[in-house]
């Protein structure tokens, strides 16, 4: 994927420098989905660390090679953006983006521009996201369909014509 995307915005490999920043993207996206628990703010960072750790090493084990990339808008860090590919097959990992920077286009941007490059191969795309979740009206507005549903994840596909596997997937 070309590391320049638009102005201003380009993907970078993320580095274990980036741990900190990382760890805060996911807590501020996650953080809410937990407040409603009740615990102190101790109890809910050291339970959110822990799951960032046991995401980001279930990431590293099950897409091996894959590309663990950082967002970034004029040289400042807003999200991730995590991609698989075997053969002509993307797997959309995990995006996200920093909450103050959504609503810009640049979850659009990200996958418009996978969605060229998997297209200028013959390939697809798929992925994996929560039912409830507002990332799929934009994968459907993507042109993304939905292949299954299990429990409270559904996997989708781009384009509708290719047969859906999940490269990855046990």
């Amino acid at each position: 994927m070309a590391p320049s995307l638009q102005s201003g915005l380009r993907l970078r490999p993320q580095s274990s420098g980036d741990r900190p920043f990382l760890l805060q993207l996911f807590g501020q996206s996650r953080r809410a989905e937990f407040a409603a628990l009740g615990w102190s703010k101790d109890q809910l960072d050291s339970f959110l660390y822990a799951q960032f750790k046991a995401q980001s090493l279930t990431y590293a084990r099950r897409f091996p090679g894959a590309r663990f990339d950082i967002v970034e808008l004029d040289a400042l860090a807003v999200g991730r953006f995590y991609v698989a590919k075997q053969a002509a097959a993307y797997v959309i990992i995990d995006v996200t983006i920093d909450p103050a920077w959504r609503g810009r286009g640049i979850a659009t941007r990200l996958i418009s521009d996978l969605q060229r490059e998997a297209d200028s191969e013959g390939g697809s795309i798929s992925l994996q996201v929560h039912t409830g979740s507002a990332a799929r009206r934009l994968y459907a507005r993507l042109g993304f369909t939905t292949v299954a549903e299990h429990g409270p994840d559904v996997q989708m596909r781009w384009p509708a014509d290719c047969d859906g596997t999940l490269p990855g997937r046990s």
